[in-house]
């Protein structure tokens, strides 16, 4: 993730309003970046636990840059009225008021409006849109639990290929090879890819139903009725039940269940 584009995925800055409550959506992110840290290499197996476990326990939004820190140059408090803050800011077309994760849009001040809302005016052009159809939700949802996949893999590899070139040194080095200890430690990764592989179905389960809430969402604030300009407006608790319902049922080799095209769109 580059460092220009995170701040703005939140709908408040974090640095700009530390004192302010933590909602679900802000730890998400901030879990993402870690577990793109990690998959980098720059965080290990410890640390990413340890960072994770202090993000489900943040209280503030201030409470998340800490996870942050080391891996964003610009992941500190910031006082809203710095001149930081005010190009902050200018830089985002927000106006005298920086973070507030939406902007003022419309015609200008000899119009006599004051302009609409609009939640995507902060976004990084170059940031992958947010899913909002069925088929957008389910590619974002396999595309997460990919990821974490490849998070897991490359740890066991890492791990396994580091400590086995280190039993191979000490053994040369002795002139005899002793017990296979690096056996331990591939046990000990092998475990988080079998965990992770077979949490397959609740995993893409429990980020369709984040992406969807998160969609009916944006859409409500939007005032968007759906996808494609028309439909009933953002989807309900029990729509979005029965949707789980019919992707649990097609990953099992069911498809009866997805028949309608107007039920695909969140």
């Amino acid at each position: 993730m580059s460092q220009e584009n995170v701040w703005p995925r939140f709908r408040l800055d974090p640095r700009l309003h530390t004192r302010l409550r933590a909602a679900d959506e802000d730890r998400d992110i901030v879990r993402e970046c870690l577990g793109e840290a990690f998959a980098d290499g720059r965080l290990n197996r410890e640390e990413l636990d340890e960072r994770l476990a202090a993000v489900g326990d943040a209280r503030l939004l201030g409470d998340l840059l800490d996870a942050l820190a080391d891996l964003f140059l610009d992941a500190h408090p910031i006082d809203p009225d710095s001149d930081e803050a005010k190009a902050l800011g200018a830089d985002a077309g927000r106006g005298p008021t920086p973070g507030n994760g939406m902007a003022r849009t419309g015609s200008g001040s000899g119009s006599g409006e004051g302009g609409t809302l609009s939640h995507h005016a902060d976004r990084d052009p170059l940031s992958p849109p947010m899913p909002l159809t069925y088929d957008e939700i389910d590619t974002a949802a396999r595309e997460h639990y990919a990821k974490l996949v490849r998070a897991s893999l490359g740890s066991f590899v890492g791990a396994s290929a580091i400590t086995t070139l280190v039993w191979l040194a000490i053994g040369l080095y002795s002139g005899g090879f002793s017990l296979f200890w690096p056996i331990f430690v591939m046990l000990g990764t092998g475990i988080n890819v079998i965990s992770t592989i077979s949490a397959r179905q609740r995993t893409i389960e429990d980020r369709r139903r984040k992406l969807t809430r998160k969609a009916r969402e944006r859409r409500a604030l939007d005032g968007d009725p759906g996808a494609d300009g028309g439909g009933s407006g953002p989807r309900s608790r029990s729509d979005e039940r029965r949707e789980i319902r019919r992707n649990r049922n097609r990953d099992r080799g069911d498809d009866h269940g997805s028949g309608d095209p107007d039920a695909r769109d969140v």
